[in-house]
């Protein structure tokens, strides 16, 4: 396996520091102090998994690997495709609209996910991705609202069969029934200074070996590395939490910014 970080053995006991044991924050109240604690490594991982459990998602820490910084090691695993859709209504010619959906899925290249039958297919799954919280920039990580689930988009079309043909009617009907109200929520981060340090691919074990970690290490079939990723909510609240939650674990990891962050376009 190719080597994914390496610390130095101070920033090691810096970081050891941090995800031993709850850190302890001194707070102002009223005039006066108190201690209030933050969640260690253990627990934030913990509470980053059940916020992505609902869409069939599993983080797993990977402890005991070669050449990581095994604390901060994170092995996420997609049991099926996740993805968004995003409609878009066109002139096709006098008085005919023609209403198309696009769609992006958060998994790999290599996942050959299709549409059939109102639903994402494909027969190369569970996926996975794995990476460093150490290597993610945190002024990167971000949620946004926008686009719309496969079972949302399922249903508009078959409410509406005008739209099987260009009609003014389903332009109507989209922007009326869709317009604004998205209802997915994407999770974007990128590594520090855009590195390819996030590993993706698909595994081959059984149900049993992918909750225990072992199986990855060990059956993993790699797709290639990236320099960025999205994770897909159904749920704003969800994805919110998960931002608060996985910037918190970057931090303890020692995540650094990007040396050379991008300059927002002159307007």
């Amino acid at each position: 396996m190719k080597q994914i970080h390496s610390l130095s053995t101070q920033s090691h006991r810096t970081i050891a520091s941090k995800i031993a044991v709850y850190s302890l924050v001194v707070v102002s109240v009223f005039g006066g102090s108190v201690l209030a604690q933050q969640p260690n490594l253990e627990a934030t991982v913990e509470f980053m998994n059940r916020m992505v459990q609902p869409e069939q998602r599993q983080i797993l820490p990977l402890y005991n690997t070669p050449n990581t910084n095994d604390q901060c090691t994170l092995l996420m695993i997609s049991q099926q495709p996740e993805n968004v859709w995003f409609p878009k209504i066109e002139l096709e010619g006098p008085k005919k609209w023609e209403v198309r959906f696009r769609f992006l899925t958060d998994t790999d290249k290599d996942a050959d996910v299709e549409f059939s039958q109102g639903r994402l297919v494909s027969s190369k799954f569970p996926r996975y991705m794995f990476f460093d919280l150490g290597r993610i920039d945190s002024a990167s990580i971000e949620s946004q609202v926008g686009g719309f689930g496969t079972e949302r988009i399922d249903r508009f079309v078959k409410e509406h069969p005008e739209c099987a043909e260009t009609s003014k009617q389903c332009a109507d009907a989209a922007v009326d029934e869709l317009g604004a109200n998205w209802d997915i929520t994407v999770v974007s981060f990128r590594t520090t200074d855009l590195s390819h340090a996030i590993e993706r691919g698909g595994l081959v074990c059984s149900d049993k070996e992918q909750h225990t970690g072992v199986c990855p290490m060990k059956s993993r079939v790699v797709s290639g590395t990236v320099d960025r990723a999205t994770i897909i909510f159904h749920d704003k609240d969800r994805a919110e939490r998960f931002v608060t939650a996985f910037l918190h674990a970057v931090e303890l990891c020692g995540g650094q910014r990007s040396l050379f962050p991008p300059t927002p376009e002159k307007k």
